[in-house]
């Protein structure tokens, strides 16, 4: 593990907390107390990543995540655990070339059950992250089925600035609730005309998915129980077509499966962040933090809802919004939708 979250969870959780962030998705579990700490003093709820790769197999050696589990379970912030992270797409990154998706499977199975048997105490709820590609069109996958332990499953999707029909598609697929764990727009447009960093686009782009997000919550009728923004920093790692470039190289280009983000549909791997490197904010993280709360008993103006979870509705109280001239400021409100470290 090589992420510094001591060094970096003061001024990162200032900045979240200003912008109305109220849970963190990050790829490796935390498990210094005093990072979970800091966050929980801001209002930070963590879903906590516990078995991301498959470098161990949960059934021979359970101790690997119940060590992790027994070590964070009394801490106030962690509000579920989370096994895998798209291992649907990577079988939890093929160790040694060999898992086929059923192992990885039968190994992300594993992993909740460990989870459930070592947090008896406070039984939170254990989700697992899937790639959006593929689940919808492969019934012979018994998914669902398969993993009937996981309580709540994760998504990550990029269908440029629109989420499509995946809402109305899951619900045709498990009662199991869903929160989406990974979508967004980078910064960098790389259509020939332009070949830029492109931060109106990101920014409008931020606005109209994190609309749909409340549209879609399940306050409203909907299928969604959150939503975690990729990402909340760049990360000048992730682009290694070039390997003579090291990490102080901010590079373009890079590739995932999906449909693509907006504009360009190109995953630009080192440009995801609402706040870039030195944590300066771009014009997204103004346009996240004025998306308000979902409230029950009242439909903002973006989902035209008519049902009845809408009626005789009340308008929350309005936010303050971060100005991009004070983006120490602290919001009052948090919020539903949440971001990635």
């Amino acid at each position: 593990m090589d992420r510094d979250f001591p060094g970096f969870v003061e001024q990162d959780g200032d900045l979240m907390k200003a912008a109305g962030i109220n849970a963190v998705r990050t790829y490796d579990p935390i498990t210094d107390l005093d990072v979970l700490d800091k966050l929980w003093e801001r209002g930070i709820w963590v879903v906590m990543q516990m078995y991301p790769w498959g470098g161990f197999d949960p059934r021979v050696n359970p101790e690997m995540i119940s060590d992790t589990v027994h070590k964070v379970k009394d801490h106030p912030a962690i509000i579920m655990w989370e096994v895998g992270n798209e291992w649907n797409y990577n079988n939890l990154y093929q160790i040694d070339k060999g898992m086929s998706f059923e192992e990885a499977r039968d190994r992300v199975k594993a992993a909740i059950d460990v989870i459930k048997a070592n947090d008896t105490t406070h039984k939170r709820p254990v989700a697992t992250n899937l790639g959006e590609i593929g689940i919808f069109e492969d019934p012979n996958a018994d998914l669902f089925n398969k993993l009937s332990n996981a309580d709540i499953f994760s998504m990550n999707t990029y269908r440029e600035a629109n989420f499509g029909d995946i809402f109305a598609k899951w619900k045709t697929l498990t009662t199991k609730p869903l929160y989406m764990g990974e979508f967004g727009c980078d910064a960098w447009d790389s259509r020939p005309e332009h070949s830029t960093a492109n931060l109106t686009a990101q920014a409008d782009c931020t606005r109209w998915l994190q609309e749909l997000i409340v549209e879609n919550s399940t306050i409203y009728g909907g299928a969604l129980h959150g939503g975690f923004l990729f990402e909340f920093a760049d990360e000048w790692w992730k682009d290694k077509s070039d390997k003579s470039r090291g990490l102080k190289w901010h590079d373009v280009g890079g590739s995932a499966p999906g449909f693509g983000p907006y504009p360009d549909r190109d995953f630009n791997e080192e440009w995801w962040g609402i706040v870039d490197i030195w944590r300066s904010p771009r014009p997204a993280y103004f346009e996240y933090a004025k998306i308000p709360i979902p409230v029950a008993g009242y439909c903002p103006s973006t989902t035209g809802s008519s049902t009845a979870a809408c009626a005789q509705a009340t308008p929350p109280e309005a936010p303050v919004v971060v100005s991009q001239e004070a983006a120490s400021q602290t919001a009052s409100q948090d919020k539903f939708m949440a971001t990635t470290l």
